[in-house]
């Protein structure tokens, strides 16, 4: 009896709708009204949302104008409820629950349509170069359709993490950052090994079968 609960539990605990573990976001710029690129997908499955959005990106380090190797960087990005309220317009796609929409809002102040997002990462600088470094995001998406804004497609918390690629220049004042941030989404650690678990506790059984 112990050893179904256990395979149950493995295997079923996932998943949050709200918990992102695929797909990426992409800044461009740093400062205000920067663009991001949104395509990602929900853990259980349940939708996928494609989207543009302005943005703020901000890159810096305690006391060090000038990003040296050793020195902490810490790297922020925001979209959504905190920038202006512009006129709604088709800004992006998703599939949700199996049907696809090819046009919904994601943001409309004016409207109580108000999808947020934040990113953030610290690491430590070393010698100029590619980095991969953790970052994790919280936030909350909301969407509706043209015809029908009264009423939301989607609203759900979202969290995920992953990691943030970029390319770190040298001995240039801040932001150092040369390339476009690529931010990818990656499944939780305690959900993949939650699930292997299940399945070991599934082959064990078989083979003692």
């Amino acid at each position: 009896m112990l050893h179904r609960l256990l395979c149950f539990l493995a295997i079923s605990i996932p998943v949050l709708a709200g918990t992102i573990d695929s797909g990426t976001i992409i800044t461009l710029g740093s400062g205000d009204h920067a663009t991001w690129l949104v395509d990602v997908s929900s853990t259980s499955g349940n939708y996928s949302v494609d989207f543009r959005s302005s943005a703020e990106t901000w890159i810096g380090c305690v006391l060090c104008p000038i990003i040296r190797p050793g020195d902490r960087v810490n790297i922020y990005s925001s979209a959504g409820a905190n920038l202006p309220p512009y006129l709604p317009g088709p800004v992006g796609q998703a599939t949700i629950g199996g049907t696809f929409y090819p046009e919904l809002i994601y943001n409309a102040w004016l409207l109580g349509i108000s999808s947020s997002m934040s990113l953030s990462a610290s690491f430590i600088a070393g010698e100029p170069g590619w980095y991969d470094v953790p970052f994790t995001m919280t936030g909350v998406l909301q969407a509706a359709t043209v015809a029908d804004l009264a009423n939301f497609v989607l609203d759900d918390p979202v969290s995920g993490y992953g990691y943030a690629s970029f390319y770190l220049g040298s001995g240039t004042l801040v932001p150092s950052i040369m390339s476009p941030i690529r931010w990818t989404f990656v499944p939780e650690p305690l959900t993949v090994g939650l699930v292997g678990f299940g399945l070991a506790l599934i082959l064990a059984a078989r083979v003692r079968r």
